[in-house]
C-alpha cells in the first residue's frame, strides 16, 4: 500500500497518494495564503505576495503579483538534482477556469543544456517571479484564478515534490474609487471556443494610442459582469497588415436579470505590441479583429487598426 501525503491549501488539508511521501507540514497558525508539501528528504512551499512582500491571496488589478517558491533539504545528506536548461528551476502558470492566462516562461528562452548540481543538507533553493516582468503580461482582469508551481528540477535520489496550486483573487473593494484600470490583452493559444462564456453585443471599437475601447451591451443587472480580452492564437495571421484575432470573454456570473445594459471597457494593447516586436522587429500596423462569438455568430465583430509606437 502506498503512503499518503498531505499539502495545505488555504488552511485545508488535501490528501493524495504518492510514493515516499509520509509527512505533513502544517502552515503557520492563521496563515491561509500558501501551500506546502513535504517528503522524506525535502519540503517545499509556494505563496503569492504583493508589492510589500507579504503573502496573500487577494490583489487589486493594478498591483504587481509575485510568485515565491522554496525547496529545502531537511535531510542530513546532500540531494543531487538535474535541470534540462539554464533557466529557473520552477515555472509558474496562471489559469482562469479552463483558460491559461500565461506562464512565467512567456517571452523568455533558455538554452537547453543539462545542468547537474546538489542541494546541500539544510540548504534552500528559492525563486521569485514578478508577473509583469514579462512584457507579454499585464494587469489581470478582475476574477478568481489558480496559480500552479511546477518543478523543472528533478531530484536524483529522492522524490521530487509534486506541483503545488493555490487559488487567488483579483478585484476591487466595494465602492473603491481608485481601482479602475485598463486590463491588458491576454495572449494565449487556448482555443476561442474554450474562452467564450456569455453573450453580448459588440457595438463599436476604437483605438487611441495603446488603448482599445469597446462599446458593448448585454443583459443583466443583478450580478457583477467581468470582461477579459484574449488574443488567440498567440501568433499573427499573415496578411497586409498582419492580423490579430481577439475574443472578448464575458462572465455574467449566472446573472438571470433581463435589463439591457451598455458600457464601455478599455484594454491596454501593449502586450500585442511586444509580441509584434518579437515576431517582426520594427513597429508596424496591426489589424485587430475583435470577435463577439468564436464562430462568428451575432455578426462579424469589429476590425480596427493599431499602430504601436
Amino acid at each position: 500500500m502506498r503512503p499518503s501525503c498531505c499539502f495545505w491549501v488555504a488552511g485545508l488539508a488535501i490528501l493524495f497518494t504518492s510514493h515516499g511521501c509520509d509527512n505533513v507540514l502544517h502552515p503557520p497558525f492563521g496563515d491561509s495564503s500558501g501551500v506546502w508539501t513535504r517528503t522524506e528528504d525535502v519540503e517545499a512551499n509556494f505563496h503569492l505576495s504583493g508589492p510589500d512582500g507579504t503573502p496573500r491571496v487577494k490583489f487589486k488589478p493594478d498591483e504587481e503579483l509575485t510568485f515565491n517558491y522554496q525547496i529545502h533539504n531537511i535531510s542530513d545528506s546532500p540531494q543531487p538534482y538535474s535541470l534540462p536548461h539554464l533557466g529557473p528551476f520552477v515555472r509558474f502558470e496562471v489559469r482562469h477556469k479552463s483558460v491559461s492566462m500565461g506562464i512565467s516562461d512567456d517571452a523568455f528562452g533558455y538554452p537547453t543544456v543539462m545542468v547537474f548540481d546538489t542541494l546541500r543538507a539544510d540548504s534552500t533553493l528559492e525563486h521569485e517571479y514578478a508577473w509583469r516582468s514579462s512584457p507579454l503580461h499585464g494587469n489581470l482582469p478582475q476574477g478568481e484564478y489558480s496559480a500552479t508551481a511546477t518543478l523543472y528540477l528533478t531530484l536524483d535520489s529522492t522524490q521530487t515534490p509534486v506541483p503545488l496550486s493555490l487559488a487567488f483573487e483579483v478585484g476591487c473593494a466595494p465602492q473603491a474609487a481608485d481601482c479602475e484600470t485598463a486590463n491588458s490583452v491576454i495572449i494565449t493559444d487556448t482555443p476561442a471556443d474554450s474562452i467564450w462564456l456569455d453573450t453580448f453585443d459588440l457595438n463599436a471599437a476604437c483605438v487611441d494610442g495603446d488603448l482599445l475601447t469597446l462599446d458593448i451591451s448585454y443583459s443583466g443587472g443583478c450580478q457583477r459582469h467581468d470582461f477579459a480580452l484574449f488574443m488567440t492564437p498567440a501568433a499573427f495571421m499573415e496578411s497586409n497588415p498582419v492580423r490579430a484575432n481577439l475574443i472578448l470573454r464575458h462572465d455574467a456570473h449566472n446573472d438571470a436579470c433581463e435589463a439591457y445594459l451598455a458600457r464601455e471597457i478599455e484594454f491596454d494593447l501593449r502586450t500585442i505590441a511586444e509580441l509584434h516586436r518579437q515576431f517582426y522587429g520594427p513597429p508596424g500596423e496591426i489589424a485587430l479583429h475583435i470577435k463577439n462569438h468564436p464562430d462568428g455568430r451575432n455578426g462579424t465583430g469589429q476590425t480596427v487598426s493599431y499602430l504601436p509606437d
